[in-house]
């Protein structure tokens, strides 16, 4: 982080180590959100998994290892290296960070970013879903209608790492429900930006 950023001021104190626990942005209750720092936030439970931040020289985000991503049982299956961080010139191009500050994950147009949604649209096409759009989520491109018998076939989204690590983004996060209607809640980037980012909440 950068210099100024309370973590940087604190790294003798804690260590460099932080936990940040946050609540589903849609839990009505808004239970409280979690920070420790130091020794307690070590984070004790058996299955909780860890990875290493990718440390990219004069960037000041937490740059995460991603290698491909699945909806449902299908994995789409990016090349190697899709997803790295990589210096052109004075700028960095690509990488996949968590940013603290968005509600929903976001990717590069022209090419990851259709290439998920276009793993979304196959995942909903054998159940015949009417396409949506809603003005309250004019962000989110992929909508469908809800059938007056109800629908709940949700997909999961699963975010894959380095050495196994596997983050499955559950349904409820997966999707956005406005009156009749539901969208993907992942975003889009133009493809002049530099980085593709995974929401933290």
């Amino acid at each position: 982080m950068k210099p100024l950023s309370l973590t940087s001021q604190m790294e003798r104190t804690i260590g460099g180590r932080f936990a940040y626990c946050l609540p589903r942005f849609t839990d009505d209750a808004q239970p409280p959100s979690r920070l420790k720092f130091g020794d307690e936030a070590i984070l004790r439970d058996p299955h909780v998994k860890t990875l290493q931040f990718v440390h990219v020289p004069g960037k000041f985000k937490y740059y995460l290892p991603l290698i491909d991503v699945s909806i449902a049982s299908h994995r789409i299956g990016f090349a190697p290296g899709a997803f790295t961080a990589r210096r052109q010139g004075r700028s960095v191009r690509g990488g996949f960070f968590i940013d603290t500050g968005t509600v929903y994950t976001r990717f590069i147009t022209g090419g990851p970013y259709e290439r998920i949604m276009e793993a979304f649209k196959e995942y909903f096409k054998p159940f015949k879903l009417r396409k949506a759009h809603s003005k309250a989520t004019d962000f989110l491109k992929l909508c469908y209608k809800i059938p007056r018998e109800g629908f709940t076939a949700f997909p999961s989204m699963t975010l894959h790492f380095n050495e196994g690590n596997d983050l499955v983004v559950q349904p409820p996060n997966v999707v956005v429900q406005t009156e009749n209607k539901f969208c993907i809640a992942v975003g889009s980037l133009s493809g002049g930006e530099r980085s593709w980012s995974i929401s933290a909440a």
